[in-house]
């Protein structure tokens, strides 16, 4: 019987940690540091409003972020921001992971992309991006944000290097 309660409990703390997986993708040929204008196409259906979280996380990198289509002729400092995501059910509905994608305004290629992924309910749509963009912003060699206070969550980063 002591054996049983001792591998539930292992069972337990092995299944109550989250490790979020993570992956950017920066272009050699760009440098996301040019860039000072987004134009980031909203989804019709966002019910975690993760776009408004997106916005807010592009307007403290200094962008000028507009929720409209770019213009026809952009210039060359102009970005296209597009986003996908997938939800979850874990006794209730939740972001399960999201895509975000830069391109260049006027050639449409890439300027950079990162994703995230975290299996469970662990922490809300706006710990998740916070915790996507501080990796990008590391990735990318942007300044970390300090002008939002940190939420706390129990997400630990998938590294394979370590063992």
């Amino acid at each position: 019987m002591r054996r049983t309660i001792i591998i539930f409990a292992i069972i337990i703390l092995l299944s109550s940690s989250a490790c979020a997986h993570k992956n950017t993708v920066l272009m050699p040929n760009h440098n996301f540091k040019t860039y000072k204008t987004a134009y980031i196409e909203i989804l019709p259906q966002d019910e975690f409003n993760l776009g408004t979280e997106i916005i807010k996380e592009l307007s403290d990198l200094g962008l000028d972020v507009n929720m409209k289509v770019a213009p026809t002729n952009p210039g060359p400092t102009d970005m296209l921001v597009k986003y996908s995501y997938d939800d979850g059910w874990d006794m209730a509905k939740y972001l399960k992971s999201f895509q975000v994608f830069f391109f260049d305004a006027k050639t449409t290629s890439l300027i950079a992309s990162f994703s995230y992924h975290l299996e469970g309910n662990y922490a809300g749509t706006e710990a998740r991006v916070q915790s996507a963009f501080d990796d990008f912003r590391k990735e990318a060699g942007l300044p970390p944000n300090n002008n939002r206070p940190k939420i706390e969550t129990r997400i630990e980063t998938f590294d394979p290097s370590r063992k």
